[in-house]
């Protein structure tokens, strides 16, 4: 069987990715779903649907993502924020849990608060994954806010040696806003929107805003705990 061709590549890779032809604006779930739509910079989802179905407007687009709910917007591959169909979420988030003895995806840099605090990462996570439900009943502005407040939650599951790191300027940047605990937050929202325990909700003005699975799309949390 001969190699394939650069153009046959080429024509594959569009076709895959949908960038071939004009599709319908009632095939935008299906256009979404071929390999997720990443939205860094905010806005490069829409950016990325219109070019694949034009008569797809943003209202549309709003509509399925922020009241039809039928997207849903987590941290996914490359720990970056991507639309994703509500149907598919597990597709997108449960291969990035895992396996056995196998690290985290994207939390590499941790390590220095896990110094800082003395404390392990399974420990940290657990503590995070025990106050996630919190997040049912209510809405966070900004990211930054969610770390503080999350990292507020944390705080007296902690061991008590541990808590004045935890409240200590982070060593990442913005010691002024953020603590060692926020910042430890911050790494470990990946491994949460992994089994679906954070989502990001409806923008307020320039600001993201942030929820549970649950509480966006009124479904159970798509992968349970062990």
């Amino acid at each position: 069987m001969p190699d394939p061709t650069v153009e046959q590549i080429r024509s594959f890779r569009l076709h895959a990715h949908h960038l071939d032809a004009e599709y319908d604006a009632a095939q935008a779930e299906e256009l979404v779903g071929a390999c997720g739509m990443q939205n860094s910079p905010p806005g490069a989802w829409e950016a990325a649907l219109f070019n694949r179905a034009p008569a797809c407007r943003l209202s549309d687009a709003t509509r399925m993502l922020s009241q039809d709910k039928t997207l849903v917007q987590a941290w996914s591959l490359r720990g970056a924020p991507y639309v994703l169909p509500a149907d598919e979420s597990t597709t997108f988030l449960s291969p990035l849990v895992p396996s056995d003895d196998e690290p985290w995806a994207y939390t590499n840099g941790i390590g220095l608060a896990l110094g800082a605090l003395h404390l392990e990462f399974d420990e940290l996570l657990a503590a995070l994954e025990q106050v996630m439900a919190r997040l049912d009943d209510r809405t966070i502005v900004s990211k930054a806010t969610l770390d503080q407040t999350l990292a507020s939650w944390m705080e007296p599951l902690l061991p008590t040696a541990s808590r004045e790191a935890w409240r200590a300027p982070s060593m990442y940047g913005s010691p002024d806003v953020q603590t060692i605990g926020g910042a430890a937050v911050s790494f470990l929202l990946r491994p949460c929107s992994f089994r679906g325990l954070v989502v990001f909700g409806e923008r307020d003005g320039v600001s993201p805003t942030f929820t549970s699975y649950r509480n966006w799309t009124r479904r159970t949390c798509i992968l349970a705990l062990p």
